[in-house]
């Protein structure tokens, strides 16, 4: 599919005609650093032009804004880096709060004579919506958290409902392989034990989609968490599997973060855990790390394992989806969809590197505590 054409970069610096141009522009650099800003910016927003030149998107973008509508511009702006999107894209940031002010931000990418980024150029504005706008917004707003807590409410009754009538199937069909197996012929035998496997599958499946519901049952309780603390939490949890593989899981000093801790106990746990049952022939390695990320604190667990298949990957974070077969490595392919769901809980954003037979890192973004350095 074509790309939208881009600005080409044609030897001329065009960082210098922003502080002239009449619109709200600001310049980045591939690693997301402002190198320029109009003065029509400067003049919206109310900011510095020292305030904004050097400094991350959490810091130039315009006031108020929640956390997590930062990160979904930065996870944005680092695909069209990557070049996994269009370099033409819109959106709008979203308030911290409903009735704050609406903001849009257009990205475009400038290139080279070989299409290779040097900048990206964001056009920020503010969106004009009088009070009933701003009602509708709010209005649209509560509609759709109301929608996804009825979506979950369902998701949640419907199955645990579904459990009462496939216990009763699987405890006939027990009493059928029990008490009536001698007057099957081998071929009723067998088609019996695919039933019976077929209704276990259903039963697993079942109880993940419970799980999975529950997850959204709870907002998180935000509070300073030491993060090695909830790592601690984890590897408890996962003594007896690390113990079997003869794992070793090391990590770097781990900073406090703004978290739910028996959440964040939950995301470690499920990416070592992966690691565990992912792992290859040379032993098991599990390396977890932090770093600053803006407004966030990046983490990163990394593993030395079978690594992840470029067919699967796209895929990896949906309800039910596996990398491996489940022949060799048994699960119910929701591990990872937990771990979205949680870390988006929390404002933040997960994704992984990977090469197949190479291992994984994965990594996620969670709040800052104000003020807080790592311990």
């Amino acid at each position: 599919m074509a790309r939208p054409h881009p600005s080409h970069f044609e030897g001329g610096d065009p960082r210098a005609l922003f502080a002239a141009a009449p619109v709200s522009l600001i310049a980045l650099d591939t690693d997301l650093r402002a190198v320029a800003v109009s003065d029509t910016y400067l003049e919206l927003s109310g900011a510095q032009r020292q305030g904004i030149i050097g400094r991350t998107l959490a810091e130039i973008l315009p006031a108020p804004r929640s956390p997590a509508a930062v990160e979904s511009i930065a996870s944005l702006l680092r695909a069209i880096v990557a070049g996994d999107i269009h370099w033409r894209t819109s959106t709008i940031l979203d308030p911290s709060t409903p009735g704050d002010p609406l903001w849009q931000v257009q990205t475009k990418a400038v290139v080279d004579e070989l299409d290779r980024i040097q900048l990206i150029i964001l056009r920020i504005e503010r969106v004009a919506v009088d009070a009933s706008g701003m009602s509708t917004y709010a209005n649209h707003h509560a509609d759709l958290l109301r929608s996804n807590a009825e979506l979950e409410q369902f998701a949640y009754i419907a199955s645990h409902d579904l459990q009462e009538p496939l216990r009763m199937i699987m405890s006939y069909l027990q009493v059928l392989a029990l008490r009536h197996a001698e007057q099957l012929d081998p071929s009723a035998r067998k088609h019996m034990t695919t039933v019976v496997g077929a209704a276990e599958r259903m039963r697993t499946m079942i109880t993940a989609m419970l799980e999975f519901a529950r997850t959204g049952s709870r907002a998180p309780v935000l509070a300073p968490v030491a993060s090695e603390e909830a790592l601690a939490d984890a590897l408890v949890n996962l003594e007896p599997n690390i113990a079997a593989s003869e794992a070793r899981v090391q990590h770097g000093p781990l900073p406090p973060v703004l978290a739910d801790r028996v959440h964040l106990a939950r995301i470690f746990q499920n990416l070592i855990g992966n690691a565990l049952k992912f792992r290859s022939s040379d032993g098991v390695l599990v390396q977890v790390e932090a770093c600053a990320h803006g407004d966030f604190w990046k983490f990163s667990v990394a593993d030395n394992g079978v690594g992840i298949p470029d067919g699967r990957q796209h895929k990896l974070f949906r309800v039910f989806e596996r990398a491996h077969s489940e022949r060799y490595h048994p699960g119910t392919g929701i591990g990872l969809a937990i771990c979205k769901r949680l870390v988006e809980h929390h404002g933040g954003r997960i994704w992984f590197e990977s090469r197949e037979k190479f291992g994984a890192t994965f990594f996620f973004t969670l709040p800052k505590v104000p003020d807080a350095q790592p311990t």
